[in-house]
């Protein structure tokens, strides 16, 4: 049996999530708070930005997805541009898989209006020199269903390679992503 609250307590994390998209969108660009310091919204100056704020940022952004208005998860990609650098930064950046080539779901997430979350929890930060360094992160995916139910779809171990810019921030310029093992889903 279900507890009573379950349902209220799914449709409220759906809720929340929408509203987390919804002032995402409205306070501009990912990049918007990262070229300095914006009160509103509380994203710090580039003094303050670690390779670990970018990976988390940069795969939160490409791991949420909208099916209603993305034609595939590359646009996505594209979203995260500010946040790249390199090939990642283009216009329009290769297409790529994502973890999943095909994504048989991706017409019935468009009619059913769901939208694919992103939970990022960085593990680990290992610095390659000075200016480049690999952030291992843990992304876990999520359907959100109208009805507020929610699935999950997958849990990935992605490796982020960032390299400090010479304006001094950091950007992404190249992932890898395995599904994660499940001890790995498990630590968090």
């Amino acid at each position: 049996m279900k507890h009573p609250h379950t349902h209220i307590h799914r449709t409220l994390l759906a809720v929340l999530a929408l509203l987390a998209i919804g002032l995402s969108a409205a306070c501009g660009s990912p990049d918007e708070g990262l070229s300095g310091h914006d009160d509103h919204t509380g994203v710090p100056g580039p003094e303050t930005v670690t390779p670990e704020q970018v990976s988390e940022r940069w795969l939160s952004t490409v791991y949420s997805w909208r099916p209603v208005t993305d034609s595939s998860p590359t646009d996505a990609l594209v979203r995260g541009r500010d946040l790249a650098t390199g090939v990642l930064a283009e216009p329009n950046p290769p297409r790529v898989s994502l973890a999943n080539p095909a994504w048989p779901q991706w017409d019935s997430w468009r009619a059913g209006k769901d939208i694919i979350t992103a939970r990022v929890s960085a593990v680990s930060t290992q610095p390659i020199g000075s200016h480049t360094a690999q952030v291992s992160a843990l992304v876990e995916q999520t359907v959100l269903h109208t009805d507020g139910e929610s699935t999950p779809l997958q849990t990935l171990e992605v490796t982020v390679t960032v390299l400090q810019l010479e304006s001094g921030l950091w950007r992404v310029s190249d992932y890898r992503s395995v599904p994660a093992t499940p001890d790995e889903e498990g630590e968090h």
